[in-house]
């Protein structure tokens, strides 16, 4: 049997660039700036909301004008519940649809969120260099908002690109490198630009030999480029990525082939593989895992009802006395 040559060496890299944007605050997005965040009361002391709440909101008693904090194009926004797979929530709202909702730079402190794959905010008095401010906050929690630098904290947006993971390792012996179903030879280096549709993602690269295999999976966001060397037995696998946020690999370090890490795609695809009871690439996935509690008392009835959630629970169980010549036992769950 082969094994590893030696301790397995893992390097992640995440290095992210951040280029100079703006967030116009208008009457109405267009141009390179045709994304629309959200809408604004005025440009003091407002109230955020949903685009459509304040885009043509103008209040003659108090000289209110509404208006939309824009960003660039390719931005891709929406407000939801919940922030689908790869999306950042990088504002909250309690109410965007009725106007009077206060804005939380906390991403998921209420209910309705602001999600982006390419953007993260931070509240700072001053936005660094490579950022800009989207708006000022009174407060840095959740309160009024305004144009920037009208209250003293400053919600600073920064677009995030060029994210890669570097992933080198030794293995022992007759080895077999395999991207995507497909072998490549031990003297081949392999750069791969994904760019059209017809790809089939996620991508993975791995190695093995008789016994293990080891590699990178990509998650369902689309890589740009990969980079593989093969060097004796050192192993280089590089992924980069261009302009996305919360990006996902999985390291398999196990026993089995390759066939085993293209069983777990559809589950990585679907963002579905980390919710398994058991995620993992070569052996079973439980599907349910039901547990059954047997409590054997003779003559006795239990006294009170007892529902319980998943997770660990001290139980005490008590015999509270006689009621027609039976044992009256109560259960409860333990304080401590």
């Amino acid at each position: 049997m082969r094994k590893l040559l030696s301790v397995l060496l893992c390097l992640l890299f995440l290095s992210v660039g951040a280029i100079s944007l703006e967030f116009p605050i208008m009457d109405e997005c267009s141009g390179e700036y045709s994304e629309e965040l959200f809408s604004i009361s005025n440009i003091t002391n407002a109230h955020a909301a949903e685009p459509d709440v304040f885009k043509d909101y103008y209040e003659a008693s108090n000289n209110r004008e509404g208006k939309i904090v824009c960003a660039p194009s390719e931005l891709e926004t929406n407000i939801d519940n919940e922030c689908e797979a790869l999306k950042n929530p990088i504002f909250s709202f309690y109410n965007p649809g009725t106007g009077r909702s206060h804005l939380s730079p906390e991403g998921e402190k209420n209910e309705y969120v602001l999600c982006t794959r390419e953007l993260s905010t931070s509240v700072r008095r001053s936005c660094p260099g490579g950022s800009e401010p989207i708006i000022s906050i009174y407060d840095p929690i959740e309160n009024h908002v305004a144009e920037p630098g009208y209250y003293e904290w400053q919600v600073c947006g920064q677009l995030f690109k060029n994210a890669s993971l570097a992933y080198n390792f030794t293995m022992e012996g007759n080895t077999d490198f395999i991207q995507d179903g497909k072998i490549i030879d031990n003297e081949e280096t392999v750069n791969k630009s994904s760019t059209t549709e017809e790809d089939s993602y996620p991508l993975y690269s791995v190695v093995q030999n008789n016994s293990l295999i080891s590699g990178v999976v990509g998650s369902s966001t689309h890589p740009q480029k990969t980079s593989i060397q093969l060097l004796n037995d050192i192993t280089n696998i590089e992924h980069s990525y261009e302009r996305s946020h919360n990006l996902r690999w999985f390291i398999p370090f196990t026993t089995g082939t390759y066939f085993d890490i293209e069983d777990r795609l559809s589950l990585i695809a679907d963002n579905n593989f980390l919710t398994q009871f058991n995620p993992n690439f070569a052996f079973f996935l439980a599907e349910e895992i039901l547990v059954r509690i047997t409590l054997n008392v003779v003559n006795a009835d239990i006294v009170n009802d007892l529902e319980l959630g998943s997770g660990v629970h001290n139980l005490i169980i008590r015999n509270v006395g006689e009621e027609h010549e039976m044992s009256q036992v109560e259960i409860n769950v333990s304080e401590e």
